[in-house]
C-alpha cells in the first residue's frame, strides 16, 4: 500500500470536488503533460487524493462512477490514505452511501481489512474516533453503521471470494464492537440479517444501549444524523425484536419463554429469518405481533448476498449454527405468523456425532472468584436468622454452550443485590409495598441499609420497570458506577474496563446477563424461571 504525498493543489481533485464533475475535464487533465503525477497527489487545502474526492463528491453517482474508473486506469491506488484525517476511497463510499463506486472498488480487489490505524501518513486530533490513528473501523463495520445494506452485500461477498470473510465480519472497531453489535444498536435489521448469514458471531452482538435518531435529523444523511443512547427496552419495538432474536439464534433459546433444547422434546426455527427459536406453536403465537417487525426483513438481508454460502464461496456459510440447526429432532416452522404456516420436517441423520463438550463459548472472563463476593456485606443484619441460600430466591447464570446450558448460582452478594434491584426497582420508596411481611428480610434492616447504599451511589438512579443491575465482580464499590463516554474514547485502549467501574449488567426485561466491554451475553434465571416475572 503507499502513502500519499501532499504536494500543492491537485487541479483533479479540483474539478471532481465541484458541483457538477465533468468526465471531459478529468481526461483532459489525464492526457496532459504532467497528468499523472496527480492520480495519487494529496491536494494540499483538503488532504485528500483524487479518488477519495470521487467517495465524497456530492456530484451523480454514474458520473463520478465513470471519473474513478478513469483515475483507476491511469494508476491511482484504490488502498491510498489520504493525508488528513487517514481515511481510503471504500471507507469514504461506505460513509457516504456510494454503493456504485464501493462495487467498482471491490471488484478491482480493494483491500478489505484497510483500517485507519494502517496509515501513518497523518497526524489526527485526540478527541475523535474514526480520525484516530489507532483507530480500527473498516469499511465493513462503517457501511454497517449507516445502514447501506447495497454496500454491505458488495463487500461480504468480496471478502469471501478474496478469502478474508472470517477476518473480518467480527472485526470490531476500537471500542471493541462488532459490525453485527454495531448494526443491532442502530436497528440496521436487513444488514443484520446479511451478516448472520455470513456467519458473523452472534454471541458478541448484545449492545450496551440502543441507538435512537433524534430531533430534525431523522431520515438524514447517516453522516448527520444525531443519536441518543437509550437502554435496551420494550419501548423501542424494532431494536427490542432484533436484539431478542439475535440474543434467540446465539443461545438457541426459545424467543418467547426462554426455553432450550434440553428443557423440551423439540425445538423450531423461524422459515423465513431462519434466526429466532420457539419451543411450541404458542409460543410462536404469541411472539408474532413483535417477531413480525423484522422477521421478512432479516430474509431480505440475507437474499442480498450473492456469493455466501454458494458454491462460489469456499468459507463463510454458516456452518457453525446450522450444525446444531439440523439436529435429529428439530425442525423449521413458518406458523405462529413467521413464513406460511407450513412445516418443514428435516429428515433425520444417520450419521453419528461426536459428542461435544459442554464448553463455554459465550466469551464471559474473570467469573466470580473473588471473596468479596461470598459476602452479603451491608446486608448481613438485615435478614432473618441470617442470610440462607435454601429460603432466599436462588438467582443462576447460564455457563454452558449453546442449546446446552448449564446452570451456576450466583454467589451471595450478587443475588441478594439482583433480588433488592429487582423488588425496588433502584427506588428506596418502593421497600414499604415489597418487603413488609416477607419472612426472609428484617424491613426495618433492610430499609437502612438501602438508605445507606442510596447515599453512597451504589443503587443507581430509579429506572421503573426497565430497572437493571450493573457491577463487577469482585468490586462492590463498583456498582452502578458508570464509565463516562467521551472519557472512555480518550483512553489508549477503550476496550478494556478501568478499574474503579462496573462491567456487567444484568436486565430484568429480559433476564440476561451482559458484559459492557466484552458485547457478550448469557441468560439468567431466578428460582427456574428464565423470564421476566415481576408484576
Amino acid at each position: 500500500m503507499s502513502h500519499p504525498e501532499r504536494g500543492p493543489e491537485n487541479p483533479l481533485v479540483k474539478v471532481i470536488f465541484c458541483d457538477n464533475p465533468r468526465q471531459k475535464d478529468v481526461k483532459r487533465i489525464l492526457k496532459s503533460r504532467r497528468g499523472k503525477l496527480y492520480v495519487n497527489k494529496s491536494d494540499k487545502n483538503m488532504g485528500i487524493t483524487p479518488l477519495i474526492a470521487c467517495a465524497i463528491s456530492g456530484g451523480d453517482q454514474q458520473v463520478t462512477l465513470a471519473i474513478a474508473k478513469h483515475l483507476v486506469a491511469a494508476g491511482a491506488d484504490i488502498n491510498q490514505h489520504d493525508s488528513g484525517v487517514g481515511a481510503w476511497p471504500l471507507l469514504q463510499c461506505a460513509d457516504m452511501g456510494k454503493h456504485l463506486m464501493a462495487n467498482f472498488l471491490v471488484s478491482q480487489g480493494a483491500n478489505l481489512l484497510l483500517t485507519c490505524k494502517d496509515s501513518t501518513t497523518f497526524t489526527a486530533p485526540k478527541t475523535s474516533d474514526n480520525q484516530q490513528g489507532r483507530s480500527t473501523t473498516t469499511s465493513l463495520w462503517m457501511a454497517c453503521q449507516n445502514g447501506h445494506l447495497d454496500i454491505v452485500a458488495s463487500i461480504l461477498d468480496g471478502a469471501c471470494t478474496q478469502g478474508v470473510l472470517a477476518q473480518l465480519v467480527d472485526k470490531t472497531n476500537r471500542v471493541g464492537l462488532t459490525p453485527t453489535c454495531i448494526a443491532i444498536q442502530r436497528a440496521k435489521v436487513e444488514i443484520v440479517g446479511a451478516l448472520a448469514h455470513a456467519n458473523a458471531d452472534l454471541s458478541r452482538a448484545s449492545p450496551e444501549f440502543y441507538q435512537i435518531p433524534t430531533g430534525n435529523s431523522v431520515g438524514a444523511h447517516p453522516t448527520t444524523e444525531r443519536v441518543t443512547n437509550i437502554s435496551p427496552s420494550p419501548q423501542y419495538p424494532e431494536h427490542y425484536a432484533l436484539d431478542q432474536t439475535i440474543k434467540s439464534a446465539a443461545l438457541k433459546r426459545c424467543l418467547s419463554c426462554g426455553k432450550s433444547p434440553e428443557d423440551v422434546k423439540r425445538m423450531s426455527r423461524c422459515s423465513v429469518c431462519k434466526l429466532a427459536y420457539f419451543c411450541s406453536k404458542a409460543c410462536q403465537t404469541k411472539q408474532w405481533p413483535l417477531h413480525k417487525k423484522i422477521c421478512k426483513r432479516l430474509a431480505t438481508g440475507r437474499e442480498t448476498l450473492t456469493v455466501v454460502g454458494t458454491k462460489k464461496c469456499t468459507e463463510g456459510a454458516p456452518a457453525a449454527q446450522e450444525e446444531e440447526t439440523a439436529a435429529v429432532g428439530e425442525e423449521e416452522d413458518g406458523a405462529g405468523g413467521c413464513g406460511d404456516g407450513t412445516k418443514k420436517k428435516k429428515k433425520k441423520k444417520k450419521k453419528k456425532k461426536k459428542k461435544k463438550k459442554n464448553v463455554p463459548n459465550d466469551g464471559f472472563k474473570n467469573d466470580f472468584t473473588s471473596e468479596m463476593d461470598q459476602d452479603v456485606g451491608e446486608f448481613s443484619d438485615v435478614f432473618v436468622g441470617g442470610y440462607d441460600p435454601t429460603t432466599h430466591p436462588c438467582w443462576e447464570y447460564d455457563t454452558g454452550r449453546r442449546g446446552h446450558p448449564e446452570w451456576v448460582r450466583y454467589p451471595p452478594r450478587i443475588e441478594v443485590m439482583l433480588e433488592l434491584m429487582r423488588r425496588t426497582g433502584c427506588d428506596p420508596c418502593k421497600l414499604d409495598s415489597h418487603v413488609e411481611g416477607h419472612r426472609v428480610y428484617h424491613s426495618v434492616g433492610l430499609k437502612s441499609a438501602v438508605m445507606r447504599l442510596t447515599l453512597m451511589g451504589r443503587l443507581g438512579k430509579p429506572m421503573g420497570p426497565a430497572c437493571d443491575y450493573l457491577f463487577r465482580p469482585g468490586h462492590p464499590e463498583c456498582d452502578h458506577v458508570m464509565e463516562d463516554g467521551d472519557a472512555r474514547m480518550e483512553r489508549e485502549h477503550p476496550e478494556i474496563a478501568p478499574d474503579e467501574c462496573g462491567t456487567r449488567r444484568v436486565t430484568f426485561a429480559d433476564m440476561s446477563e451482559r458484559d459492557q466491554y466484552l458485547h457478550c451475553a448469557r441468560s439468567v434465571r431466578r428460582n427456574g424461571q428464565r423470564k421476566d416475572t415481576r408484576e
